[in-house]
């Protein structure tokens, strides 16, 4: 395979497809479950910030308890 082969846009617009659908099915998925507000966990650097001032805010809880 060429460098750059992997990049053909035929390819590029069916995994986005497929991720469009992926993400529709989990949403679906999630509803009929009865959590809809509950989303995979994603890895993009906005997701870790989140994730991180979660859990700090959920550890100062924690130690407030303690005092």
């Amino acid at each position: 395979m060429a460098p750059g082969e992997f990049l053909d846009p035929s390819v590029v617009k069916l995994s986005v497809i497929f991720v469009k659908t992926y993400k529709h099915y989990a949403r679906k998925s999630r509803e009929e479950l009865g959590n809809p507000s509950e989303k995979p966990p994603k890895l993009s650097p906005l997701w870790i910030r989140r994730r991180k001032r979660e859990r700090e805010k959920e550890r100062v809880k924690g130690e407030n308890k303690k005092l």
